[in-house]
């Protein structure tokens, strides 16, 4: 939790692991029915791979209240940093928003059934567009949709909290 500067109850909830042999923090990720697909590996210099045979799919606590807001971030570290200053969400493991991507965030959005769904990009064009793209799935079946972006100069959510973001400046930056 101290080298990505996150809490470590959020990681607990993300239920990370660590890999002794390979030197390696752990994090399962899920498909549509919740069910574990996959483990990402980060290792100590941040560089993050998907074990061998196992295929990306989505970061999802422990505990997620059907609540009438979700936020939907990119990256288990950003997740995190969400969960520590009180919003409850879901990660996608990547910029990229393919078929399966879209049949499985609409599983999900059909079970936690959210009222309002934000969408938290980081500062890189790419990442941007691939939110834009989970924003635009999001609007045929979710009223209330935002994307929001860090203010200039911030990489990401998790950098954003550190420079002092809390719930209230994530959701003042959604735009319904």
């Amino acid at each position: 939790a101290r080298a990505i500067g996150v809490p470590a109850g959020a990681l607990e909830r993300l239920r990370v692991g660590w890999e002794r042999d390979r030197g390696a923090w752990t994090f399962p990720m899920r498909d549509g029915q919740r069910r574990v697909v996959g483990i990402q590996r980060r290792f100590p210099n941040n560089n993050k791979l998907t074990m061998r045979g196992h295929r990306p799919g989505w970061f999802i606590p422990s505990t997620l209240p059907h609540d009438r807001e979700l936020v939907l971030t990119e990256g288990a570290s950003d997740l995190a940093a969400a969960i520590g200053i009180g919003l409850h969400g879901i990660g996608r493991y990547s910029c990229t928003f393919g078929e399966r991507d879209r049949r499985e965030l609409e599983q999900l959005r059909r079970h936690y059934a959210p009222e309002r769904v934000i969408v938290v990009s980081d500062a890189n064009p790419e990442e941007q567009r691939g939110a834009r793209m989970v924003v635009e799935a999001l609007r045929l079946t979710v009223r209330h949709v935002a994307l929001v972006l860090p203010p200039p100069g911030i990489k990401d959510l998790r950098q954003w909290t550190h420079a002092g973001a809390t719930a209230g400046d994530i959701r003042k930056g959604a735009e319904w």
